[in-house]
């Protein structure tokens, strides 16, 4: 029997909505716990799903209050040097990421990021008041 058609619930489908691979089937139920993940982040209501993302913006807040405040722990202390000395950082990176024990040092590394010229903005025909 060779099935061309597919009829369910008053609608009718070729037959090729039925070869789905393993990959289709994985990204639709993944797409499901994604749009899931999203709609309990937005009304604030923890699933199993979002618990990661509500454990990263806690975090996220904690990092804040940190920073703003003498408040310390151990997480945060990291994160404290690198923005009281970001040149020690750099220094103690810079080798690893030479390969060959060559880095650059930081006054080097300082010296090639140098800033991108900033584009024109371009003219949209006076639609923003630009003429």
């Amino acid at each position: 029997m060779l099935v061309n058609h597919v009829f369910e619930d008053g609608f009718v489908y070729k037959a090729d909505v039925l070869d789905l691979t393993k990959e289709d089937l994985f990204a639709k139920f993944f797409r499901g716990v994604h749009r899931i993940t999203a709609l309990s982040l937005e009304i604030g209501y923890p699933t199993l799903v979002s618990l990661p993302q509500h454990f990263a913006r806690a975090m996220e807040k904690l990092y804040a209050l940190s920073l703003a405040t003498e408040y310390e722990f151990e997480e945060s202390k990291k994160l404290k040097d690198i923005l009281a000395n970001p040149g020690a950082f750099v220094a103690a990176s810079a080798p690893a990421a030479g390969g060959g024990g060559g880095g650059a040092k930081p006054a080097e590394v300082q010296k090639e990021a140098e800033p991108e010229p900033e584009e024109e903005p371009m003219a949209v025909g006076g639609l923003f008041g630009d003429d």
